[in-house]
């Protein structure tokens, strides 16, 4: 288990993208035993079920969310080697960057000379 440590700021839109708002999600807090004692958190319950285990899409963006936030390779190794719904593992990644590299352009000669 890992516990984030998320700004005020992106509570909001983490609570938005989850599905809160629109109900997919209940957002509850919990009382959490670690090492260096207990903290509070909160966590998204989903109320509907789809078969336990994530998307290979989810689960590579947890991993990759992890590995930007600097967890532990073996930790983001682990991540991704977990089974998904849509069957076998998730994809690699590509290292393209979803907002700041654009989408190649399957109409455009990639090499033009």
């Amino acid at each position: 288990m890992s516990l984030y440590d998320v700004h005020p700021w992106d509570e909001t839109g983490l609570d938005e993208v989850e599905g809160v708002d629109a109900g997919a999600y209940r957002k509850l807090t919990v009382r959490v035993a670690t090492l260096d004692g207990e903290v509070t958190a909160w966590v998204y319950i989903f109320d509907g079920y789809e078969g336990g285990m994530p998307t290979s899409w989810y689960l590579n963006e947890i991993a990759s969310a992890a590995a930007k936030a600097g967890a532990p390779d073996d930790y983001v190794t682990a991540l991704r080697a977990r089974p998904t719904s849509s069957g076998g593992l998730p994809p690699e990644p590509t290292g393209a960057d979803p907002i700041t590299d654009p989408v190649p352009d399957p109409t455009q000669d990639p090499d033009p000379a």
